[in-house]
């Protein structure tokens, strides 16, 4: 974990979970990047996985296990289809789960899309002092999620995940 909180300093590894026969492009994974390069913050890397709670698992506690991050933002794999498996995933891995990310996410995107907001199993924890944060695949949640959630409080939240700050 770094020491300097400053944007500059905060170094994030994003990934995209997605179906390897998907030869797209990866519009969110780089709407995503761009938005945390703008707002300052030091891109590591981007990854593509494939949704497997093994593969997402493993690559998540590589990232922090060898320092290679201070976060870690995926994308996809957040909904109730058959193949979104991101919570459960991320789930058995977290030291601590952030569970008013969820709840706060959820809020915010019902105000953009109704309803159906209901869906979404997105989830963030810390797993050895490393935070992690898991969007959905669609372009304009994960935007909601990083723009509204994520970087107005990654600051303090590398803080508190670090022991600099005590927490409530």
């Amino acid at each position: 974990m770094t020491e300097d909180t400053t944007p500059s300093a905060i170094r994030i590894v994003t990934v995209s979970l997605r179906d390897p026969r998907d030869s797209s492009p990866d519009d969110t994974g780089s709407a995503l990047q761009d938005e945390f390069a703008q707002a300052g913050f030091q891109i590591m890397r981007h990854r593509v996985l494939r949704q497997d709670t093994t593969f997402i698992r493993e690559f998540v506690q590589e990232v922090a296990n060898q320092n290679e991050g201070d976060v870690v933002v995926i994308n996809g794999g957040t909904g109730i289809g058959r193949s979104d498996r991101t919570a459960e995933a991320l789930a058995a891995i977290y030291d601590q789960p952030i569970d008013g990310f969820a709840e706060a996410f959820r809020r915010l995107y019902y105000e953009v899309i109704g309803p159906k907001a209901m869906f979404s199993r997105v989830s963030a924890g810390v797993f050895n002092e490393c935070l992690i944060y898991a969007l959905p695949a669609d372009k304009t949640g994960t935007l909601v999620g990083a723009r509204k959630l994520i970087i107005p409080t990654l600051r303090d939240a590398i803080k508190l995940a670090s022991g600099e700050l005590r927490g409530g």
